[in-house]
């Protein structure tokens, strides 16, 4: 969450994603930073929300960011991780909005047959199921589609499933790092080579 606030007395609040101004994606050396930027010129501030710092959590944080009703972010770590294969992460903000922003690593990619490169903007439902594809991996390496499922009471562990990997059917596309959508019954996709498909 962000408030600005400038002469006249106008302020600004709303959700990151409401604003594509409002988000910074700021590489250093091969790791990253996440910054928060107010929309307003005349009141701008900054904060270093997380810090990659190693690689160890993710790295590589190159595509957008989603909020959910909470308030709490979402993203994807296209390298880094225990095995350098990727990870998907939450921040959850501080009570009261003032404090350090809290990570927890939902899923590290493995490779073949799991996901490789997670760099894609994440889908999330109304469930709180997350969605998203992986450029590498999957059953033959040529790419996967995801789900990153929330656990069933407070406290647990998020739990991930491939649900499609390409290069099962010919000619299916391969190598996805476009975000899906969501529309009845599926998703959509887009893929590097040939193919864009729907997955139910």
């Amino acid at each position: 969450m962000y408030t600005s606030t400038a002469g006249r007395n106008f302020t600004f609040s709303g959700q990151l994603t409401a604003a594509a101004k409002s988000l910074t994606f700021s590489r250093l050396a091969r790791f990253a930073m996440i910054l928060i930027l107010g929309t307003c010129a005349a009141a701008q501030t900054l904060a270093t929300i997380h810090d990659f710092g190693a690689g160890r959590d993710g790295e590589n944080p190159q595509s957008g960011v989603i909020f959910d009703r909470k308030g709490n972010l979402y993203g994807s770590a296209a390298l880094g991780g225990a095995t350098g294969n990727g990870s998907i992460y939450s921040l959850t903000p501080p009570a009261g909005g003032q404090g350090p922003w809290t990570e927890s690593i939902l899923h590290q990619f493995t490779g073949k047959p799991d996901g490789q490169t997670p760099d894609s903007v994440l889908t999330m439902t109304q469930t709180g199921n997350l969605f998203g594809t992986t450029q590498l991996g999957g059953a033959k390496n040529l790419g996967s589609v995801f789900a990153v499922i929330p656990p069933a009471a407070p406290g647990g562990s998020w739990s991930e499933r491939v649900l499609y990997s390409f290069g099962t059917v010919p000619k299916d596309g391969s190598g996805p790092n476009m975000g899906l959508l969501a529309v009845t019954g599926g998703l959509i996709g887009v893929t590097v080579d040939a193919a864009a498909r729907c997955f139910s």
